[in-house]
This record gives structure tokens, sequence and C-alpha cells, in this order.
């Protein structure tokens, strides 16, 4: 069995288990992060399956209604000229529901009989993929201590930089540290409940690696990225309290570029200087963030964030910019000003 040390991350033990001789022939994987659960899927599919004959060893089952004979039947099929042949069980309702349909005590003595003998020239992959708020279910005791499991959670923000370097590196890209740190905490990924995964990052620096040319810079990211709202509206409020209107500018057109709605944009400024103006008052009140906690309730990420910002301005400066956004607000509804062209004469305004 492969040795694993409890402080490290599923995808740092992954990268080293697949670079061994010769890996489990069951293999389970769970976790928030569908990216690496595909993404090890995928490193083993490699290892193993002849790319000219991927379509006859490596078999994906995902019907809910896959049963116990079917998998092994699969399982005990020999490859055509691969080294291995691959069956990636997708979503394998047992490990997400303890009553899953067809699969009772019997079904899963049957699959524990298998794992206990399995064909050494097949890798079973059974994955699941959950929220947060949810658990994996554990296969048993018949099962369990002869598979080799990998739990692919959230990444750490030290993982994430790694990763996010690596990613680079196989498109042929570089990315400076400031660049990288603000790609970090520009995303939201770490949002306390964001929606941002390893999959909408792909996707960014997919975006990033079209529009850079060698290396991306801190300007490539606040011009293309569309990570998780909250994050981008508290960058826009270090830029204005800042004086970087360019940078403010930057972040509103990468915004709508990305498909969002002026009105949403606005709402979401407005709830946030509201916010900001309130823990200004707070602020000159003596008041702790702490303290502030235990007042007002709220997401914390944004009673931190909105802390922070208040030390930037005064709460005069604060009740201007509102006044301002409920000015360019009203003159949207009334048609006086074209949405965007309103959001773009408040930013040079404040």
């Amino acid at each position: 069995m492969y040795s694993k040390t409890p402080k490290e991350h599923g995808y740092k033990l992954f990268s080293k288990y697949i670079k061994g001789k010769e890996i489990s022939p069951v293999l389970v994987f769970t976790g928030e992060e569908e990216f690496l659960v595909d993404w090890a899927v995928n490193s083993v599919v490699s290892k193993y399956v002849n790319s000219g004959v991927r379509d006859f060893d490596f078999l994906r089952l995902e019907d809910e209604a896959v049963e116990v004979g079917d998998i092994i039947e699969n399982c005990e099929t020999f490859s055509m000229f691969s080294e291995k042949r691959v069956v990636w069980v997708r979503d394998f309702a047992p490990l997400k529901n303890s009553k899953a349909k067809g699969w009772g005590a019997d079904s899963l003595e049957k699959l524990g009989q298998y794992v206990q003998n399995p064909n050494s020239n097949t890798i079973l992959i059974l994955t699941a993929t959950y929220e947060k708020s949810e658990k994996p279910i554990a296969l048993g005791k018949n099962i369990k201590p002869y598979v080799e499991e990998f739990i692919f959670d959230k990444l750490d923000k030290v993982t994430l930089r790694g990763f996010i370097v690596n990613r680079l590196k196989n498109y042929g890209m570089e990315i400076s540290e400031r660049a990288l740190d603000t790609l970090v905490n520009e995303t939201g990924y770490f949002n306390r409940e964001t929606e941002y995964r390893l999959f909408n990052l792909e996707n960014d620096l997919k975006k990033l690696r079209a529009y850079s040319k060698e290396k991306i810079k801190e300007e490539h990211i606040y011009q293309l990225l569309m990570g998780d709202m909250d994050t981008f509206i508290f960058s826009f409020t270090d830029a204005v309290s800042q004086g970087d209107k360019n940078k403010a500018f930057f972040i509103l057109h990468n915004i709508l570029r990305a498909g969002g709605d002026v009105y949403q944009i606005l709402g979401t400024l407005v709830s946030n200087f509201e916010i900001i103006l309130q823990m200004a008052e707070f602020r000159d009140e003596g008041k702790s963030l702490s303290e502030v906690k235990s007042i007002v309730s709220g997401n914390p990420y944004r009673l931190e964030k909105a802390y922070k910002s208040a030390g930037s301005f005064r709460v005069e400066k604060l009740r201007n910019i509102l006044v301002q956004l409920y000015e360019v607000d009203r003159n949207i509804k009334t048609g006086l000003l074209e949405p965007e062209l309103a959001l773009e004469l408040v930013i040079g305004r404040m």
C-alpha cells in the first residue's frame, strides 16, 4: 500500500504516486475538486493505455443503473494492445449514498470479492465528487483495505500557487510573483461561499494564455479574469481608495466583457460601499473587527474586507460616493444615461 502523509493534499500525493512503477489495480478518487478527479483518471489512462486503442482499452461507466456484474465483467476483459485496461466508474453511487439503488449488501460483497483478487491487467477507478457540506460514504471493511484512495478537496494557497505554475509551464508560459499573488487573490477561490473551482481557474488560465505572449503580467489579470464577484468588487474598491482609476476601469471592463450585468454590478457596488461606510463609522467609534462581528451579522469574509477597506476612506468621502452611485442608478433607470457610460462617469468622479 502507498504511504500517505495526512498533511499532504491528494494532488501532491497522487503526483508522486503516479510516477511509481506500479499502481493499485483498484483506485478510489473522491473530493470537491472534480477537475483534479478527472486529472487523476486521465493520468492513469495516459500511463497505461495506448492512445491508438483508447476507445477499446478505456471504458467509462457513468449510468446510475450500472450494476456490479457490469463492472466486474468489464474489469475481467483483457486489454487489446495497451499495458493495462482502465475501467472508470464515474459518480459511483455507493460513495455518495449508503442506500444507493441496486447496491445492497450482496452487490458490495461481490465487489469486495473482486477487489480482493482483481485482474492484474485492469485498473478499476471508482470516483465521486461532492460539495463541501457532504462527505463520501466509506466502502466497507471488505473493500477499503484493498484499494488506494485519494481525496481531492480544495487546494490550500501554497498548493494552488504550485498548481498554477505547473499548468502555465505546460502551456510554455511564465508568470511573475506579483501577478501570481494577484491571480490567487482575485479569483476568489478561497472565499468561504464561492463556487469558483479549478475548472473555472483552468478556463481563466486559457484566457490568459491566449491573451499574453510568454509572461503573464498583473494588468493581464485585471483585463481578462472574471472570478468571484465579491472579490472583484473589493478589488475595485481598493483601486478607488488608492486613486488608481486605470485599475478600476480594467476591473469594470473585464466584468462587463465576461457577461456581467450593469445592474448587478451597480447593486453590488452600492451594497459594498454601504457596508464599508458602516465599518468606517464603527472604526471612528474605536470598535475593533471582533467587536464589529459581534454586532453585525453577515458573511465574515465581506465584513473583514469591508473593515479593512474602510481604513482607506473618510466617512464623508464614502457618503459622497454613495450619493453618486444612487444618482447613477436613478439616471440609468430614467434613461438619462447609457448604463456602461454611467458607470464609467462615476468612476471618473470618485
